[in-house]
């Protein structure tokens, strides 16, 4: 399986950045590094407000280097990534 880039951006008047991608109901790996602090992986149908799915992957000990599993989620499910501190690097592998 191949790793894809996840490329995350800073929204304008917001301070985290983030990435989004569109769940193909399969389980996706995802290893971010960040400047250290939360990760948050959110979850929404289209025009409703996302939820957490995987709050605060690395809470305990601000890690810089995280790896988390999301599974579970339907085609189509609109899945966005929160780091709350600017990202170096992050790959997706998608299982199938």
């Amino acid at each position: 399986m191949a790793a894809e880039v996840l490329s995350f951006q800073q929204e304008e008047s917001k301070t985290a950045y983030y990435a989004t991608f569109v769940s193909d109901g399969n389980p996706v790996t995802i290893q971010i590094k960040n400047k250290g602090g939360y990760v948050t992986a959110f979850a929404g149908i289209d025009d409703l407000e996302p939820v957490p799915l995987y709050p605060n992957a690395s809470q305990y000990n601000g890690a810089s280097n995280t790896i988390f599993r999301i599974v579970g989620i339907a085609n189509g499910i609109n899945v966005t990534i929160k780091s709350a501190t600017e990202v170096l690097e992050a790959k997706m592998i998608k299982e199938e």
